[in-house]
């Protein structure tokens, strides 16, 4: 098992404690839900890629998400908070590489949800950059 799956926990807590709360008035899901909400979606959107070389039922994601209240600062939260969390929670035994490459990948995902229709995969041609751009542009 991979370290980022074995240390599943200990990342969404630190992930958690790194995002500010998109409602400052106590309303909505709280951190470490939508924390280890969006991790599950990086594992599962990277094993996709590396797999198939493409994202499966972002349709139902996004209807999943919207049902939780996920929001744009979830997002961009989870997003900030990513890199600094492998780094402390995983430390050495995660190489430099690694990563900038689960960043990059939470970003590909994420933009591919908010491009997805109807269809039951999201194909990404060409390689694609964070910015949800091909990568020869």
């Amino acid at each position: 098992m991979p370290p980022l799956e074995r240390r599943r926990a200990a990342v969404v807590a630190d992930i958690a404690s790194r995002m500010v709360p998109a409602d400052h008035d106590g309303a909505g899901p709280a951190s470490d839900q939508i924390a280890a909400v969006l991790f599950d979606l990086l594992l599962d959107g990277g094993s996709d890629l590396a797999a198939f070389g493409a994202l499966r039922g972002l349709s139902e994601v996004r209807k999943e998400h919207f049902a939780l209240g996920v929001s744009g600062r979830h997002y961009s939260g989870f997003g900030l908070a990513l890199g600094p969390a492998l780094w402390n929670v995983i430390g050495p035994s995660i190489s430099s590489e690694a990563v900038p490459a689960w960043c990059d990948t939470f970003w590909i995902v994420v933009r591919a949800i908010g491009s997805s229709d109807q269809s039951s995969f999201h194909i990404i041609e060409g390689g694609a950059r964070p910015d949800g751009l091909p990568s020869d542009q």
